[in-house]
């Protein structure tokens, strides 16, 4: 099997850019607080930061394109600017302090789109771990689409009981060369990265390739590799933009096309940090007390999920006669509730965030519970992906911070 994950050219602002503003959280948080990103805004004023670069789904509308345009042309103006220092064919050794004091560490770098799948029953070495959401696909497509830079929130997974990748290299850390260390806006904690280069690189890479023989030990034919911890559907806007251009360019050879790769950051799910944060539900637009009525089994020995509207709480029961898991029983029902009476459903990560927007009008929040990890890889083999928005890896302010970047023009 390929080696599938590889060292990058990657491009980091240069040592005089501030790091606080250039660094912001991934644009899938905070999606119903558009004060959160208000006070982002504010902070970064017009300094250089990848704010420019992302389009933050709390600002999502019916028109879009001038603000696609944007992000296009400050990519662009970036690079002509000269604003960032490149590390070829390099990884960056990630840790990250989260606000609890717990480490979280991670190696960046890019992945393969071939060996990439985002359906149901994969059996490429890297694979979703949930349901697209489609309609969250044409925005970030389309700035995929004509970037000149990939600037990613992605955290890819891999299943190292042996801890001879990511905690390999975190032995010999202090012997890296350090890129940037400072505290990350908006209680996001702290974080540092060192340069992974020339014989660190291929130390890793022996230690990668030795994983891998062990997937395929593991699991056979067509081993699973590496798993979506998040960004999914960054990933397969990636998949989508480089398959549309290779349709469009028959019989040509892509080994080198800089499309054809995504950047990400690799974590350990056996690392002890390393917890899963359940995504929870956000119905706007609707009668609480009704849907409520839709949902609620009568028997309390069904699936229970707790639910928050204004000045209101409380627990339902879901019929689990459809299934073991509560996201997969309520998921279907609330689509097929507002199917037929409107409404929308948001995706919260925490649940403070929960209970604060669920305190509007005509709103109601149901509370997820967290699923288990140890089988995580043989449940995906097995079963194929999870329901749609199922976990995230930490909470809302403990999310990748967009920092490094790769040229892909």
């Amino acid at each position: 099997m390929k080696q599938v994950f590889y060292p990058a050219d990657i491009l980091l602002p240069k040592k005089d850019i501030d790091y606080t503003k250039w660094a912001v959280i991934a644009c899938d948080q905070f999606t119903s607080e558009p004060e959160y990103w208000q006070a982002v805004k504010q902070y970064v004023d017009e300094a250089p930061s990848t704010l420019d670069l992302i389009f933050p789904e709390a600002d999502l509308q019916d028109e879009n394109v001038h603000r696609i345009d944007w992000i296009h042309h400050c990519m662009n103006n970036y690079l002509i600017r000269d604003l960032f220092d490149e590390y070829r064919k390099s990884y960056v050794y990630v840790e990250r302090t989260l606000a609890d004091g717990s480490l979280r560490c991670g190696i960046v770098g890019m992945v393969d789109l071939e060996e990439y799948d985002y359906s149901g029953h994969s059996i490429t070495a890297i694979r979703a771990t949930e349901e697209t959401v489609m309609e969250r696909i044409p925005p970030r497509t389309a700035v995929r689409k004509n970037a000149s830079l990939d600037v990613s929130h992605i955290i890819l997974l891999c299943e190292d009981e042996k801890k001879e990748l990511i905690e390999g290299v975190s032995k010999i850390k202090e012997e890296l060369p350090l890129l940037y260390d400072l505290d990350l806006m908006e209680e996001g904690g702290h974080i540092q990265g060192r340069l992974l280069e020339k014989e660190a690189v291929k130390s890793f890479n022996r230690a990668l390739r030795s994983y891998i023989r062990r997937q395929e030990e593991k699991y056979g034919k067509d081993p699973v590799c590496f798993l979506l911890g998040d960004g999914n559907h960054s990933l397969a806007c990636a998949k989508d933009c480089y398959e549309e251009w290779k349709s469009n360019h028959p019989n040509t050879d892509t080994m080198h096309l800089p499309l054809r790769y995504a950047l990400v950051e690799l974590n350990n799910i056996y690392s002890y940090e390393q917890e899963f944060e359940p995504i929870h539900r956000l119905v706007r637009g609707v009668d609480p007390e009704k849907l409520l009525k839709e949902l609620d089994c009568g028997r309390n020995d069904g699936l229970p999920v707790k639910w928050y509207a204004k000045d209101a709480e409380g627990t339902i029961y879901l019929d689990n006669s459809f299934g073991g898991i509560a996201l997969g029983i309520l998921q279907p029902l609330l689509d097929a509730y507002i199917e037929e009476n409107g409404g929308e459903i948001d995706y919260i990560h925490g649940l403070a965030s929960l209970k604060k927007t669920a305190n509007e009008e005509n709103t109601i929040g149901f509370e997820l519970t967290a699923i288990g990890k140890d089988a995580f890889f043989e449940n995906v083999t097995r079963y194929g992906v999870y329901p749609r928005k199922t976990f995230s890896i930490g909470e809302a302010r403990e999310k990748r911070y967009y920092m490094e970047c790769r040229n892909i023009i």
